[in-house]
């Protein structure tokens, strides 16, 4: 797990590594980083991997990039102002 430090640590780390310095992105055993990250010492950085498919990253032309943001095809039938329809 890749964080960024968000405060000065003192003391080596248990494998006898320093801490970096503040703002500085290290790697770090997964558990770690975890328990860096909920006691507010660091925060989790986002790493693009290699190995991963960008999927929607080279859309078709006019093929929508996200399905998500699809507006509906349809619009919604408008209601009279006359007969509920009730019967």
């Amino acid at each position: 797990m890749k964080i960024r430090m968000l405060e000065q640590r003192s003391g080596p780390r248990y494998d006898g590594r320093t801490w970096p310095p503040v703002g500085e992105d290290f790697d770090v055993p997964d558990d770690e980083g975890a328990g860096l990250c909920a006691q507010g010492s660091a925060v989790p950085v986002a790493v693009k991997d290699a190995d991963v498919e960008m999927r929607g990253a080279e859309s078709p032309a006019g093929a929508p990039e996200d399905a998500g943001d699809a507006k509906p095809a349809v619009k919604p039938a408008k209601r009279s102002s006359g007969a509920s329809g009730r019967g």
